[in-house]
Order: C-alpha cells, then structure tokens, then sequence
C-alpha cells in the first residue's frame, strides 16, 4: 500500500491504484506538447499509406522518448522481469563465437508478454541499412543488415539499440529476410539487456560455471 496526499489528507491507494494515477499524469503532460509547425501541412497533403505509416511511427517514437524514465512497475513486475532464466533458455555462440552465450529471443518475448502483458509491449524498427563486404576463402561477397530498434513498455521508451546479421547469397539456405530478422531480435536483445532483462549471461562467473556444467553444445531440454 501506499500513501497519497490530497487535499482531503492523506490516504492509502493501492499499488495498482498509484501505477494508473503516474500513467493518468504523464499522459496528461505528453498531450500538452506543442505539434510541430508542420503538423497542420502534413495533414492538409493528404499523404499516401506509404508516407503515413513512417510518420506515424516517428510520432509514436517521439512520444515514448518524452516518457523515457517514466515507466512505473510494481515491485512484483520489477522482481519478474528481473528474475533469471532457466538454463535450458541460453544458447552458445553468440556473434558466432561458441564460447560466448546468448538469451533465446523467445524467453525475452514470453518474458515481457507473461509479465507486462500482451499488447503492452512493443519492438519498433527506427532505421535499417546495409553494409557489403567478403568472407571465406575463397572470398565470397556477403551483406551486413543493421537494425536500429527501441523497446517500449506501456507507451515508454526503456532501451534503444542496434543489432546486425549477415546475409549470404551463396547461401542457399538462407536470405536476406533471416538477416533482418537475426538483427533485429539482436537488437531487441540487447534493448532487454539495457533494461535489466536476462543479465545473468553477462555475469563472467555465471557463463564459466555454465560451460563447465554443459560441456560443449550440451544443454538441459526444456519442460514441457
């Protein structure tokens, strides 16, 4: 329980009571910033779907910047997502290095999903863009896709980063949309981590006792 001072005195309000009374706030300050000069322009050229959806985007982006360091948790949500994970969720060769560990993308989702909620969470693409170079012997020409991407929970911006992958075209196997989306989830794991989501893989002595308890690429399977 917490206390709220009004000016019929003070008053306990529960935790989910104070939560919706920050948020009713900052919302009321975010509609108070002035639109740009321009807001009237754009409204007026009656854009095409092309161009609306990127200035909607940049709109969205813009007010979750002007709530960046405003998100309120409960206790309860602050030790859930905090919580570590199960081993069977870490993966070996992160950036394509086999001694180095990495979160499965998906336990980052389910995380966020189980403990903020399904649609009040999101991943938002910022800017992408791409970067040729050669690899292998022989060398064969490869590309590099980045993503710049920010983490949103409840309308607020709580990470901004960017992740690559590669794309091969001699690869058969592979193409360019699993490079964008293997940079993108590298973005957002890194966003997670900015967020103190999954740390414990940047813990030295945790990924040590790691690979001395799973030898190789030995993992626990996961429950079902």
């Amino acid at each position: 329980m917490r206390r709220a001072v009004g000016v019929r005195g003070t008053q306990k309000i529960s935790d989910a009571e104070f939560v919706e009374r920050q948020l009713a706030v900052i919302d009321k300050n975010v509609s108070a910033v002035e639109p740009p000069e321009d807001a009237e322009v754009l409204v007026d050229m009656a854009l095409s779907p092309a161009i609306q959806r990127p200035a909607a985007i940049q709109q969205l982006l813009a007010q979750a910047t002007l709530k960046a360091s405003t998100l309120i948790l409960t206790k309860s949500e602050q030790s859930e997502l905090r919580a570590d994970f199960p081993d069977s969720d870490f993966q070996r060769g992160a950036g394509g290095d086999t001694n180095l560990l990495y979160l499965e993308h998906s336990a980052i989702r389910n995380r966020l999903s189980d403990v903020i909620g399904l649609g009040q969470w999101s991943f938002e693409i910022i800017r992408s863009w791409n970067e040729d170079f050669t690899a292998g012997s022989p060398p064969k020409p490869a590309t590099r896709v980045y993503v710049e991407g920010m983490l949103l929970i409840r309308g607020s911006k709580v990470g901004v980063a960017i992740g690559d992958g590669n794309y091969f075209k001699s690869n058969a196997k592979g193409n360019y949309g699993d490079a964008y989306e293997s940079a993108k989830t590298a973005a957002l794991r890194r966003c997670s981590k900015d967020f103190g989501i999954g740390l414990q893989c940047f813990s030295k002595d945790w990924c040590e006792a790691f690979k001395k308890k799973y030898p190789g690429f030995n993992r626990p399977k996961k429950s079902k």
